[in-house]
């Protein structure tokens, strides 16, 4: 009894949940925590992995690091260039009539580069995220078509 009572794993917690269900995310403490698996190491980087999770996981690991922490500082012609592929990626080949689709310019491009911005505004830059899509056309690696 008395070695049970010192062992920090034994003992129970006062932990409280927000709903009375089970959840896995309630088991980790909420829904705000998250798991970021990132690889570091690539042996062949000329090489295009041939495993599609690993292609998969590669390309969401380029997109966050570029897009959302700005890890590698790209001019705004490269992040064009880059947000016209990952809308082929997204929405296969260039539709004119859906231009909508790129209204989200953040999901596109770094914050950086939106705010600023001095010689376009949004309305430019979504064009330039539509033409820089246009020209990725046809690369059927890349989009879904």
């Amino acid at each position: 009894m008395w070695e049970r009572d010192k062992r920090s794993s034994v003992t129970m917690t006062k932990y409280s949940t927000v709903s009375h269900k089970p959840s896995f995310s309630a088991a980790l403490g909420g829904g705000d925590s998250r798991f970021v698996f990132r690889k570091r190491l690539f042996r062949k980087p000329k090489e295009i992995p041939e495993d599609p999770v690993e292609y998969h996981l590669m390309y969401a690991q380029a997109v966050h690091s570029v897009v959302k922490l700005d890890e590698f500082p790209v001019n705004e012609t490269v992040a064009l260039q880059l947000a016209g592929l990952q809308a082929q990626v997204l929405y296969g080949d260039y539709d004119p009539n859906m231009g909508s689709r790129y209204d989200e310019v953040e999901q596109f491009l770094p914050e950086r580069l939106i705010v600023n911005n001095r010689t376009q505004t949004r309305e430019d830059l979504k064009k330039g995220i539509a033409e820089a899509h246009k020209v990725s056309r046809g690369h059927k690696k890349y989009g879904r078509g």
